[in-house]
């Protein structure tokens, strides 16, 4: 429970830390740090979707995903198209890319409690 608390007032102040800031490099770090997480929940999601989902319905899943994470990397360039050549298209390829991975846990974890 300790570590737990810890690690929550952890997050809280890196989450506070992000909140202000104000360099492309601390905006990015935070924005990794989004991506990560968000990735870690995808995971987290998909992984306990197909232990419910029968044979077929993995498969379905499985092509879905395979599919669904192109479409994602590829958007993510595209939306950091946007400032090409600049020192912030990492950071909206990140952003974007982590918006839409927390879209797609909210996505499958409606599927888990249908």
């Amino acid at each position: 429970i300790l570590s737990l608390a810890a690690l929550s007032t952890n997050c809280i102040a890196e989450s506070a830390a992000c909140k202000d800031a104000e360099t492309t490099a601390a905006m990015r770090t935070c924005e990794n740090a989004r991506y990560v997480q968000a990735n870690r929940d995808l995971d987290a999601v998909y992984n306990g979707l197909m232990k419910e989902l029968g044979n077929g319905q993995r498969e379905k899943l499985r092509l879905a995903q395979q599919a669904w994470v192109q479409f994602r990397d590829k958007n993510a360039d595209f939306m950091a198209g946007t400032a090409e050549g600049g020192t912030l298209a990492p950071l909206i390829r990140t952003s974007s890319a982590a918006d839409i991975t927390e879209a797609r846990v909210k996505e499958l974890t409606k599927l888990r409690h249908r």
